[in-house]
């Protein structure tokens, strides 16, 4: 299976639970290539992505709490999930 394949699907399995924690999904789209920073206030991240010219204004941002071990809400997981079908393309070419 592709790389590709193997994130997505675990992004997708993520989508559909309510325990993902922060550094699970954190880490997860650190594979996909994207680039994950504080915004300022506590638990807010916001992300990019250098091959999909994705911004922090395009929406790509979430929520990991105020208290440690705090899980993502399954919308946030979702919003990545489409912003993954969306550049599909791109990101398997950032991925080879």
């Amino acid at each position: 299976m592709k790389k590709y394949d193997t994130l997505y699907t675990k992004l997708k399995s993520m989508a559909h639970g309510a325990n993902t924690s922060c550094r699970d999904f954190t880490r997860l789209l650190k594979e996909f290539g994207f680039e994950v920073r504080d915004s300022g206030k506590f638990g807010h991240k916001v992300v990019t992505h250098a091959a999909i010219g994705l911004q922090p204004g395009d929406g790509a941002n979430y929520n990991c709490g105020h208290n440690p071990g705090t899980h993502v809400k399954p919308c946030y997981i979702k919003r990545f999930v489409s912003i993954c079908e969306d550049y599909e393309n791109e990101l398997r070419g950032y991925l080879k």
